[in-house]
């Protein structure tokens, strides 16, 4: 009698959501540069089963997801390092649509928003010198709630209620939390509230916002604020209703390995696209 565990249900259903979205797309596996015309040794939905496992349980190490995917006989060939990371840059593209209709998903069935960034470094600051992703002083920027200094990127992002990621976007690190309001789209339905914490003070945001879209804007008040609902007791009930987005980024985090490895900047952010999409995922299975 065969046996399944936990890990094997949800690989099921991380593959089967992957293939049947490309079959609804129409998409075709191109036959690859074969001269013989042979199909490829992995169909398109099998290279973003192996990406996303690689993100889920190998610290985005694709290959080591590969070999593992391998033994397991969910993958009957494997493809070199440079092969694979072709096709999944060639398929970024339907990564991120699929990531949008997770996220179209949680926008649909939540009213409630908090918004928030943290930072993503590329390498340590010892090494900020020698490093070949990127390069220059706009990508120096510093945490608030660890008093620290990294270089690497900053991530915006909204989340649901429910601990999803909804929005998403990256600037360099030195860039203002504000910024964020220029990157995201906040395509949320009307009448949601977005909860953010004294750093997306911004009166004029907030107004476009509300007539723009019927988006409630509630960040935390500064003490200097002269705003009419800078008082004690809305401020902290702003402070709970946002207070889920830090569960969700330290749960966002905790996929994360000590360090992304990735060659170019561009495949270090397709890295970071994956584990936003493997915390979503989670939610499903």
């Amino acid at each position: 009698m065969l046996h399944f565990d936990t890990d094997d249900l949800r690989d099921v259903f991380v593959y089967a959501m992957i293939d049947d979205y490309l079959k609804t797309c129409n998409h075709a596996t191109s036959t690859g540069a074969a001269a013989n015309g042979q199909p490829p040794k992995l169909t398109d939905a099998e290279v973003l089963f192996v990406f996303l496992i690689g993100c889920l349980d190998h610290g985005g190490n694709c290959q080591q997801a590969m070999r593992a995917m391998k033994r397991a006989r969910n993958i009957t060939q494997k493809l070199s390092r440079s092969q694979f990371n072709r096709r999944v840059h060639k398929l970024q593209d339907r990564l991120c649509e699929l990531l949008a209709l997770l996220s179209q998903w949680a926008k649909t069935e939540n009213t409630q928003f908090a918004l928030d960034s943290c930072p993503l470094p590329v390498c340590k600051n010892i090494r900020i010198s020698r490093c070949q992703l990127v390069q220059g002083e706009a990508f120096r920027g510093y945490n608030a709630s660890k008093r620290e200094y990294f270089y690497g990127y900053k991530v915006h992002l909204i989340t649901a209620a429910d601990g999803r990621i909804v929005e998403f976007d990256f600037t360099p690190g030195s860039c203002h939390d504000q910024i964020a309001f220029e990157l995201l789209n906040f395509e949320l339905a009307a009448d949601s509230v977005v909860y953010a914490d004294k750093a997306y003070n911004h009166h004029a945001q907030e107004e476009l916002l509300a007539q723009a879209a019927g988006i409630a804007f509630q960040p935390i008040r500064r003490s200097n604020s002269r705003q009419s609902d800078n008082d004690y007791c809305t401020n902290w009930l702003r402070q709970q209703a946002r207070r889920h987005v830090e569960t969700d980024i330290s749960q966002l985090v905790s996929h994360w390995p000590r360090r992304i490895h990735a060659v170019t900047a561009k495949g270090f952010l397709l890295k970071v696209v994956g584990f936003v999409m493997t915390h979503n995922i989670l939610f499903y299975v």
